[in-house]
């Protein structure tokens, strides 16, 4: 869903000429977001909402996940959650 939402995204953003930026949106040509009825800019915000929501998914999982395990198990998970990016 993570990958699905990127390319959601970029597809959008390479699409649209200028900014996804409802305040900073103008008529530019054939390709402006406003001429689709602000498709792209709702195709931006869903997918920006689906990456967020995937990545709060996934960390309530290993949350739920390190609840669960003991041990060695739980010491991985915290490895794992506490890791630098």
């Amino acid at each position: 869903m993570s990958a699905a939402a990127v390319a959601v995204t970029l597809v959008a953003a390479t699409v649209a000429p200028g900014s996804l930026d409802p305040l900073a949106q103008y008529v530019a040509g054939p390709m402006d977001p406003q001429v689709y009825g602000g498709a792209l800019r709702v195709a931006n915000q869903l997918a920006l909402l689906v990456g967020l929501l995937t990545i709060l998914a996934g960390a309530a999982s290993l949350v739920v996940r390190c609840r669960s395990a003991r041990g060695v198990e739980r010491q991985q998970l915290q490895w794992v959650a506490l890791a630098p990016p």
